[in-house]
């Protein structure tokens, strides 16, 4: 990401270490997601072993909230620096710390109410997430296009001024934090799996045939639904 986010020329970029103008995805593009699912599972790993010494619901979902809005504010922080009267007037809402803070906030919330039967409650709330997120891209009377999504339409509609380059439009935009919250419960489900298989052979063939899995269901989604970072589509 120091790569990624500093290249020193932006006119002679190496391109596997750029992100994908629209559709598509290069490996830059893999790096956002996998910071979302390890927060799932590290978290679903600290719950779990808080939750055998007796800490209640509560106190942990209060832990995470305060976590997630330090992440927040840190973002905010960061985005408003140097701090100056144009800055704060047009800081930037969204980004990519305000969003690992915000789904750690409503990731850990949802894993905390579903107790019982953890993994099939979690998966059929990942489906559900990926599902309506779908359908308010491709159901609604808006396109996949750059000008024309719904997340554009929303952010315009709630952050107007408030977005990425003070544009009308943000990768990290409102409607895509839900299936960002499908991804970071991808690894509170890969959690609860280590810790219910305690054969370390069985973990790495099991985890090794679900990536791949997973990764040919993305691929032949795309087909319908391209793979596309700045709308979080479900293929991606």
């Amino acid at each position: 990401m120091l790569f990624v986010n500093d290249p020193g020329d932006w006119g002679h970029l190496f391109s596997p270490l750029d992100h994908a103008d629209w559709n598509g995805a290069t490996p830059t593009d893999f790096i956002f997601p996998f910071f979302l699912f390890i927060t799932g599972l590290a978290g679903f790993l600290s719950i779990a072993r808080r939750e055998e010494e007796g800490v209640a619901a509560s106190t942990l979902a209060w832990r995470a909230t305060v976590r997630g809005s330090t992440l927040i504010l840190i973002g905010w922080a960061l985005a408003a620096f140097p701090f100056t009267l144009e800055r704060l007037a047009h800081l930037r809402i969204p980004g990519v710390l305000p969003r690992i803070g915000l789904v750690t906030i409503l990731g850990t919330w949802i894993l905390l109410l579903l107790k019982r039967k953890r993994a099939i409650s979690i998966s059929l709330a990942i489906v559900l997430l990926l599902a309506l997120h779908t359908f308010l891209l491709t159901g609604l009377s808006y396109d996949l296009s750059l000008e024309a999504n719904i997340q554009r339409a929303v952010d315009e509609a709630v952050l107007k001024g408030h977005l990425w380059k003070r544009g009308a439009w943000d990768p990290e935009g409102l409607v895509s934090t839900l299936s960002a919250l499908a991804t970071f419960l991808t690894g509170t489900l890969t959690g609860l799996f280590l810790k219910s298989e305690p054969r370390r052979r069985a973990r790495l063939l099991r985890l090794a045939a679900a990536g791949t899995l997973a990764v040919v269901a993305g691929l032949v989604f795309s087909v319908w639904l391209p793979l596309n970072k700045n709308l979080w589509t479900a293929s991606y």
